[in-house]
């Protein structure tokens, strides 16, 4: 079974198989960059609410505009190969927009899974969740681990080595 799928009608196609069987689909949009434990425990989390994990990652150039360089650190490539490495994960999925607001149009994930950084109403997917009756859960642990400070504090901590 081919996880990666760059085609989001190609893979809607095989979500609304799923769905028709009474499978229960979970989507968990991000960038997921270099992982951290935060996001280990959010995915093991999103894994257990469902039948099929679906992994939206950010496109380069969208992760880049939301984050600023040098985000991403990998490629969407890069990134979607450690996804698909996980046997929790079923599929990984690429959108270009700031949200994953269309990818859940498409879709139709019974449940969307954010971090504890979003509330139910701020995710930014809460509507196209709610058009296609679907839940968001704020999953994972509280934020104990954030890729932007842990890197920025690295970054901060060597510039410091160096003086």
């Amino acid at each position: 079974m081919e996880k990666i799928h760059k085609n989001i009608d190609e893979l809607a196609l095989v979500i609304s198989g799923l769905r028709q069987s009474g499978k229960k689909v979970v989507l968990v949009p991000g960038v997921f960059d270099l992982l951290h434990p935060g996001h280990i425990r959010l995915l093991k989390d999103a894994a257990h609410r469902g039948d099929y994990l679906i992994i939206a990652l950010q496109a380069d150039e969208a992760a880049r505009r939301a984050r600023g360089a040098p985000r991403p650190i990998l490629t969407f490539e890069d990134r979607a190969e450690v996804m698909s490495a996980f046997s929790f994960i079923h599929y990984v999925t690429i959108f270009s927009e700031t949200d994953a607001s269309a990818i859940v149009r498409k879709i139709k994930p019974d449940i969307v899974v954010r971090g504890h950084d979003f509330t139910e109403q701020s995710a930014p997917e809460a509507a196209a969740v709610a058009e296609v009756g679907g839940k968001i859960i704020i999953g994972g642990d509280s934020k104990l681990y954030s890729f932007s400070e842990l890197f920025g504090s690295r970054r901060r901590g060597a510039a410091k080595a160096a003086e």
